[in-house]
């Protein structure tokens, strides 16, 4: 205990109990008076504390009256403590009910900026189709126009192949569907084909695809010159095609470098561990 001078003393325990049903075990500061204590020396204890300390076991005092308070069908909140200290009373609002407001304005920002991300992502995947098809498409004219048939013809024919392979279970390609609405255009309203190829060039905004119609406008009554310059093109696209192809294979590589090092760094831990824990 402590001395009858020093008044009331407190030391903090851990507190465990046990029985044959649960247990319990909690951090508990116990409370110890002076032996033979008195109200009268508790009050002159009480007077050595400072103002924070009284106003403290002042209000402890005032909600454990609270608490034991049980008459009327309502508990009256004092707006005064017995010395003249103002109360202020108000509900403490759950951090919860306070985010909402800034959550649901962060989900209608993504919201917003996130709506055509669909569609940007479709527009993205057809363009790099229209890319990598587009050179085997030319070869492809170019053959069969060294072959002997006419720009028209040739279209019409690899458009052709292209349907009964896709009637026989074949698989959908963004490039050939474009080429055979742009066929079926060319017999419903009898249009030329370097015109509704070079629409399909600008709706696409494929730079390839552009300078594809534009040979094929200003060369389309040149046979022989419109085979060579086909020729050019395709080797063009073909090379710029390995091109990408090397550039994503190294950004494939970069993006693997930090999934490699954390299993390296992991690897380090797990075979250093023994020897730390021996140490």
């Amino acid at each position: 205990r402590p001395d009858g001078n020093e008044g009331r003393g407190s030391v903090v325990l851990e507190l465990r109990a046990e029985n044959n049903e649960s247990s319990f075990s909690e951090d508990v500061t116990l409370t110890v008076l002076p032996e033979g204590f008195s109200e009268e020396e508790d009050t002159a204890y009480t007077e050595l504390l400072s103002e924070g300390e009284k106003l403290a076991l002042n209000i402890r005092a005032l909600l454990k009256r609270l608490a034991k308070d049980s008459e009327g069908g309502f508990l009256a909140l004092p707006e005064r403590l017995e010395d003249g200290t103002v109360l202020s009373w108000s509900r403490k609002r759950s951090m919860d009910f306070m985010l909402a407001p800034f959550l649901a304005l962060l989900l209608c920002l993504i919201s917003y900026k996130n709506r055509y991300s669909g569609i940007e992502k479709l527009e993205k995947r057809e363009k790099a189709e229209v890319i990598r098809e587009l050179p085997g498409f030319i070869n492809k004219l170019c053959l069969l126009m060294d072959a002997g048939l006419v720009l028209s013809e040739a279209f019409t024919k690899i458009t052709a192949a292209y349907e009964k392979r896709k009637e026989k279970g074949g698989e959908e390609n963004y490039l050939y569907e474009q080429l055979l609405s742009i066929k079926k255009s060319m017999e419903e309203t009898r249009s030329p084909m370097a015109g509704l190829l070079r629409e399909f060039a600008v709706r696409s905004g494929v730079r390839e695809l552009m300078r594809l119609s534009n040979i094929l406008s200003d060369n389309i009554d040149k046979g022989t010159s419109l085979s060579d310059k086909l020729s050019l093109e395709s080797d063009m696209l073909w090379h710029g095609r390995k091109k990408r192809a090397e550039e994503e294979g190294r950004a494939a590589e970069t993006k693997m470098t930090l999934p490699l090092a954390m299993l390296l760094v992991s690897l380090i831990l797990i075979s250093a561990a023994p020897a730390f824990l021996e140490m």
